[in-house]
């Protein structure tokens, strides 16, 4: 299961490491003396903040739907435990009351 959680995470990582290079770039460059001129210049500011909610709500989707296959692997696995070790102690508590294990 975790075979096919990282086979996807690593099939998606060209769009999500975009999506990444983009928030970066935008977040870099209005930072900088240069960038803050052309955002005040030309009104940008708005269209900039509007760009970078889309991808922060873009990446956050694909951020999610990998959070959430974790979690369900993790719960699977967590329930194949209990139901082994609950049946590992299940004949070991057997074996001692048949008399079979001192």
């Amino acid at each position: 299961m975790l075979i096919k959680i990282q086979r996807f995470q690593y099939s998606s990582h060209d769009y999500t490491s975009s999506l990444d290079r983009k928030l970066w770039y935008i977040a870099n460059y209005c930072g900088s003396f240069d960038g803050a001129k052309d955002v005040r210049i030309y009104g940008m500011n708005q269209w900039l903040v509007d760009i970078y909610r889309s991808l922060t709500k873009e990446r956050l989707s694909w951020s999610r739907k990998f959070a959430w296959k974790f979690f369900r692997a993790n719960i699977l696995e967590a329930v194949l435990l209990i139901i082994r070790d609950g049946l590992a102690y299940i004949l070991l508590i057997a074996m001692v009351l048949n008399g079979e294990i001192r």
